[in-house]
């Protein structure tokens, strides 16, 4: 445990070889990729409203590039580049996926109250253009 405390532990420009979780490493870039795909593809043939499909696009094309990354950072990794194979860019990677998960929740959250604000504010929408009583005097 007192190594993941230290510095050196993650700016190590060889990192040991016998990288054990890279299986697991695979699978959870895979899922990301896949989720991103996943989200483009929803957004494409559902009909939702406009600001719900804003932030599905958001969210999509962030996932689509941290998948694309950790696959780029698990071949650095296994191939044993030096200084691109370092420990801190997977913690980087996933402070960007946390970053960008909780950023996607709040931009659907928001956007799923959003209509539902608008509507309690006019009861009809074409009240406005109808023709209005006259007044007595």
């Amino acid at each position: 445990m007192s190594r993941l405390l230290s510095l050196s532990y993650y700016f190590t420009p060889f990192p040991n070889p016998d990288f054990q979780y890279s299986k697991l490493a695979l699978v959870a870039a895979l899922l990301v990729l896949a989720g991103g795909i996943g989200l483009t593809v929803y957004r494409s043939r559902a009909s939702q409203p406009k600001p719900i499909k804003r932030a599905c696009q958001r969210s999509a094309r962030s996932m689509v590039v941290l998948g694309l990354f950790a696959l780029g950072l698990l071949f650095f990794r296994e191939t044993g580049i030096p200084y691109l194979s370092m420990r801190i860019w997977a913690v980087v990677w996933l402070a960007a996926l946390l970053w960008t998960g909780a950023k996607g929740a709040f931009q659907l959250t928001r956007a799923l109250r959003q209509p539902v604000a608008g509507m309690a504010a006019a009861e009809n929408p074409k009240d406005k253009y109808l023709p209005k009583k006259k007044k007595r005097r």
